[in-house]
């Protein structure tokens, strides 16, 4: 076999051509092919190659010296068993070095951990080529979610809720961070990134999430679209989202080793705990994150934190003074007063928008109001509704503006008659939606104090009030019918006769059995 190799390699340096090789020296061009891969990938120089021994150049090209290697006790042993390695390889959790100290265990004489490896790996050798990707220090940040899940156990009701896993891996020093979080929605997957740029101490240049449902509005093409609060999210932190391709998983190949990692060093030791919150939970996965990234790496005398400190750290962008606040989204028409609603309160906005569409960006403090992308205004969140938010520099001309002047001279009217009248046109005004009509209510509910006097007014408007009744005719329909009369009876104690004496009308008394005998006669 060494001469055969021998001869290929040098016909290959010396530029003939795979089939030439192969007719040439009587060899099939599979495995010219083969050979010339094995020596390309290895990058050692070929005088070197040809003075290893026999042995040695087996183990390096994974092929049989002669039939007695073969054929031998050793060989066979481990034929045997690669089946059964294979299969367990696709369990989460089992390595090579795992099952090769397995192994070692049986046949302490046994093959080297490179030929062991060699003979599986010819198994399921993998033929298409794979680019290497040199990773920039703070460029990027991995996520994704475990496919597995985690469970919280509640003792009281017994049941188990399942939670998902975040993970996230800045590729440069491999450093990684896990948070078990609620669901995979927009809002989880916001707070899981801000806690991972929180734990490394800083920002890197892009998000690479995969194609998730919570940060991509529509995968594939050219450009992404990204979720409008994942994009505001990414840009409140300096950074952008750049997900990876459909379908290319090796774009995120070190994210999904994370995984791997989560399920060997994370999920293997908490078997058998049981957690009754969500927090606790946590606690126990950065322990054991905290341990994987403190531990040397395998064949390097560094750790991923060492790493990380050492060209990474430094990179990152500094973190924001303030946290993201997640806001919500409402597309709105400007009305006809200047005015827009949301949730039943109205916040003005300049007069040369009146009837465009805008956009309404809120959370529990402000609320950002946008035309066309352009910001317009701002005002203080106000959840009373049927009242207004107005700037000075949006007021109307004529009556939508002067309604406002008219209202106040109404109140401070009421007021000199009685607080409780202020207090019930106050309420009437809310309850009309248009702001003229809340001024002609108010003006004929003053009126009725000439024609019903002080006193019955304003008991009327309490009445009106417990029963939730605003608005002119409901006041003057407490007044005719003289209800609040009956009301201030009963507040006394004594029962009123609400139904009127009528000739034609039989009392109880009626039926009594001495007349039903007159009747009868």
């Amino acid at each position: 076999m060494k001469i055969r190799i021998k001869h290929i390699l040098r016909c290959y340096q010396s530029g003939m051509s795979i089939r030439g090789i192969s007719s040439s020296l009587l060899v099939s061009r599979n495995t010219v092919k083969r050979y010339i891969r094995i020596y390309e990938d290895m990058g050692i120089e070929l005088e070197r190659l040809l003075k290893m021994d026999e042995q040695h150049l087996h183990e390096l090209f994974g092929t049989e010296t002669d039939k007695e290697s073969s054929g031998s006790a050793e060989y066979k042993y481990l034929q045997e068993r690669i089946p059964d390695y294979m299969k367990r390889l696709k369990v989460r959790g089992t390595t090579r070095r795992s099952l090769y100290e397995e192994y070692l265990k049986n046949r302490p004489q046994g093959y080297s951990y490179c030929s062991f490896c060699l003979y599986i790996r010819r198994e399921r050798e993998v033929k298409i080529p794979v680019g290497r990707i040199d990773h920039i220090a703070g460029d990027q940040m991995y996520v994704d979610f475990a496919g597995d899940k985690l469970y919280l156990s509640y003792e009281r009701t017994g049941n188990k809720v399942p939670v998902e896993v975040f993970a996230a891996i800045l590729p440069c020093s491999q450093i990684t961070y896990y948070e078990a979080v609620p669901s995979q929605k927009k809002e989880h997957l916001i707070q899981a990134c801000e806690n991972a740029f929180h734990y490394f101490g800083g920002v890197p240049n892009a998000i690479v999430p995969d194609n998730l449902r919570s940060a991509v509005t529509k995968p594939g093409g050219i450009e992404p679209v990204i979720n409008d609060d994942f994009a505001a999210f990414a840009d409140h932190y300096g950074c952008v989202v750049f997900p990876a391709r459909v379908r290319k998983p090796k774009d995120k190949a070190l994210v999904e080793n994370a995984v791997r990692l989560l399920y060997r060093e994370v999920y293997s030791k908490m078997t058998g705990l049981k957690f009754n919150d969500l927090e606790a939970l946590n606690i126990e996965i950065m322990k054991h994150t905290d341990a994987l990234n403190s531990r040397k790496m395998y064949n390097r005398n560094y750790s991923r934190r060492e790493r990380f400190l050492e060209v990474e750290k430094d990179r990152l962008h500094t973190l924001p003074a303030t946290k993201f606040i997640s806001k919500s989204r409402k597309t709105a028409t400007v009305m006809r007063n200047s005015y827009v609603s949301l949730n039943n309160h109205y916040y003005s906005v300049p007069k040369e928008y009146i009837g465009d569409t805008v956009e309404l960006l809120y959370d529990g403090d402000t609320v950002e109001i946008y035309h066309k992308f352009r910001h317009i205004t701002t005002h203080r969140k106000d959840d009373t509704p049927f009242t207004y938010s107005e700037k000075p520099s949006h007021k109307l001309s004529g009556v939508l503006h002067e309604y406002r002047i008219r209202m106040d001279d109404i109140y401070r009217k009421a007021c000199g008659i009685d607080p409780v009248l202020e207090e019930y046109i106050k309420r009437v005004a809310v309850a009309k939606k248009y702001p003229v009509q809340a001024v002609r209510s108010a003006d004929g509910i003053l009126s009725l104090v000439e024609r019903f006097g002080h006193d019955r007014v304003v008991l009327s408007c309490q009445v009106a009030m417990e029963f939730g009744m605003f608005g002119y005719n409901e006041l003057e329909s407490i007044l005719v019918n003289r209800e609040d009369e009956k009301y201030h009876v009963q507040m006394e104690g004594q029962a009123p006769e609400l139904t009127p004496k009528h000739r034609n009308l039989r009392g109880k008394d009626y039926f009594n059995s001495k007349n039903m005998d007159k009747n009868d006669k």
